[in-house]
């Protein structure tokens, strides 16, 4: 029997051993706040060297993706969907016959939410499943339940809540930015279980989640300058600029007493186009402030009305009806464009500006909406400047190169196509809002089946119009299908 015993305890150990070595993903719970009325939950895995866990955009028919299940309240709502960083390895793995995408090392996952009470708890489910080159462990599910104060005067104040052990607190000193269900321990309340482990890992964790958030906000940034930048090469090709471009180089060509005046002009004239579409942009921020950008962000009302906002102008594109500023201040400023000198030239720029309105007005709009709603406060100026630097660039360039002037297309009715294949592209966008009101009001109508198929249909009808099946009002006769239309 003592024999019998002995074994038993050995292989009891033995698999506790086991147990204990095969915890390769340690995770820990934490809430930052943003705003006032905001806050984002950042869930963090620290995976010990050789494994991996999985990102949560994964497949069907690959591994099981890592994922998160949030107890509803009315307490909070969801802004959006988890966000993850930093950006996951992907390559084509053979044994699933697919493209997979995992982390290493650290994986922070970031859910935003918008508090309704000064005070909540947010509990949940998350579902992971980590591997390494030789095998993989079964998913496994983890329990958390994550406070969360507002606090109007700190920026980053962390609060962690983490359910894996309870400690005697007795006689710990916890710091005073972590104190979160402690009152609840000290009161005898044993629902709430504080990891000390993890409180004080959560000043060392700090910095990595302030470099990972200013490294998300950098990306932010940049996407929005790059689709402000291809906003504005758009913008170019648009029947309202593209007949003004061998124009206006001509015009400062022509009356410039040398080819260095001209350059020096077009660019000045370039220049004073950047400063009017940034204006612009600040003027947004300005206005509005960071905490409203925030707020339209998540709001279902402002995300409906940029919605109807963007069918408004893919209709306008389509040719239904024109958006267009009062002529009166279109004669004034060209009139003024007369001026010698600078304040010519600003004047040309912005008489650029509003005569072009009808057509870049519903891409303007729609770069600062997608800017505002993504709650960066320099987004709009950001976004104008990458636009009005692909307007910019083309005009300093002819200047200086007056040549390559014979080598642009003639205008014609190729430049209506662009501008009605816009339209296709802002009415696909305006369902991206539309999906957000579906989340912000928990309708759970329109999921990503819904998305899809309506984004397949009006690619398709976009793909219709460019072979000549469709013909808007302003089209011209398609005589044949050109390669770069095909």
């Amino acid at each position: 029997m003592k024999k019998f015993i002995a074994i038993s305890a050995l292989l009891f150990l033995n698999l506790c051993a086991f147990a204990q070595i095969l915890k390769p993903v340690k995770w820990s719970f934490a809430a930052e706040n943003v705003t006032s009325k905001e806050a984002n939950l950042v869930i963090t895995a620290k995976i010990d060297a050789g494994w991996h866990v999985y990102s949560q955009y994964i497949k069907e028919g690959g591994p099981i993706p890592t994922s998160f299940t949030f107890e509803r309240s009315k307490d909070y709502e969801l802004v959006g969907k988890p966000a993850e960083t930093p950006k996951a390895v992907s390559a084509f793995d053979d044994n699933f016959g697919m493209q997979i995408s995992w982390h290493e090392k650290i994986a922070v996952f970031t859910q935003k939410i918008k508090l309704k009470t000064p005070q909540t708890t947010v509990k949940g489910t998350l579902e992971f499943m980590v591997c390494n080159d030789k095998q993989c462990l079964p998913p496994e599910q983890v329990e958390f339940s994550i406070a969360v104060k507002t606090n109007k005067s700190a920026g980053n104040t962390v609060s962690v809540v983490a359910p894996t052990l309870d400690v005697d607190v007795k006689n710990e000193t916890i710091p005073q930015d972590t104190q979160v269900g402690q009152s609840n321990i000290l009161n005898g309340d044993s629902s709430t279980s504080l990891n000390i482990d993890a409180v004080t890992e959560a000043n060392a964790e700090k910095p990595i989640l302030k470099s990972v958030n200013e490294e998300v906000e950098q990306r932010s940034l940049w996407a929005i300058f790059i689709a402000g930048f291809i906003g504005g090469i758009l913008a170019l090709l648009m029947p309202c600029i593209f007949p003004m471009l061998p124009l206006t180089v001509s015009f400062f060509t022509k009356k410039a007493t040398s080819k260095a005046v001209a350059i020096r002009k077009a660019s000045l004239y370039g220049f004073f186009i950047i400063v009017i579409y940034v204006l612009l942009g600040m003027g947004i921020t300005l206005i509005f402030g960071s905490d409203a950008l925030n707020d339209m962000a998540s709001n279902g009302f402002f995300n409906l009305m940029f919605f109807v906002l963007l069918v408004v102008f893919a209709i306008s594109f389509f040719g239904a009806f024109e958006i267009n500023l009062p002529n009166s201040w279109a004669n004034k400023i060209d009139q003024k464009s007369d001026s010698k000198g600078f304040v010519g030239l600003f004047f040309m720029a912005f008489a650029l500006a509003l005569v072009s309105f009808s057509c870049t007005g519903p891409i303007i709009g729609t770069l600062l909406v997608q800017a505002a709603t993504m709650g960066q406060f320099m987004g709009p100026a950001i976004g104008m400047f990458g636009f009005s630097l692909a307007l910019a660039i083309p005009f300093t360039l002819f200047a200086a190169f007056p040549s390559l002037l014979k080598s642009l297309p003639k205008s014609g009715g190729w430049l209506n196509s662009v501008k009605v294949s816009l339209g296709f592209i802002e009415l696909a966008l305006a369902f991206k809002f539309l999906s957000n009101v579906d989340l912000a009001y928990h309708w759970e109508l329109f999921d990503r089946e819904l998305f899809l198929v309506l984004w397949i249909v009006i690619f398709g009808m976009l793909g219709f119009y460019l072979m000549g099946k469709i013909k808007f009002s302003h089209d011209s006769d398609l005589k044949f299908v050109s390669v770069p239309r095909l």
